[in-house]
C-alpha cells in the first residue's frame, strides 16, 4: 500500500462533504476502496457513535443517529474526528501517520 499522508484540513474544507468523502479529502484520496475504505468506514461509524456528526436534513441540522452515508461533521468535532482517524490508521497498518 502506499503511502498515505493526512492533511489535517480545516473544519471549512469539509463543512458539507459526507463524512466518508471529508476523511478521504483529509488523506489527499477521492476515492478509496478495500482496507483503506473499511478504515474510514470505522471511522465514520465511531464518530456517529459519539455524536460527531450531523444529518443535513430538511428540517436543518440535526443529531439523529442513523446510517454514516449522508451525515456530515460538526464543526465542533472535526478535530476530534482527525484523532480517531489517525488512531484507526495507525491501528489498522500498524504504522503512525505522516503527515503533509
Amino acid at each position: 500500500m502506499a503511502t498515505v499522508l493526512f492533511h489535517n484540513l480545516p473544519y471549512s474544507e469539509v463543512a458539507d462533504l459526507q463524512i466518508i468523502k471529508a476523511l478521504n479529502k483529509n488523506i489527499g484520496l477521492v476515492f478509496v476502496r478495500d482496507k483503506l475504505y473499511k478504515m474510514q468506514q470505522r471511522v465514520a461509524n465511531e464518530a456517529r457513535e459519539r455524536g460527531l456528526l450531523i444529518n443535513p436534513g430538511p428540517h436543518g441540522r440535526t443529531q439523529l443517529r442513523e446510517s454514516t452515508s449522508s451525515m456530515v461533521p460538526r464543526e465542533q468535532s472535526w478535530e476530534m474526528i482527525k484523532g480517531i482517524q489517525s488512531r484507526v490508521y495507525a491501528l489498522t497498518f500498524n504504522r503512525n501517520p505522516q503527515w503533509a
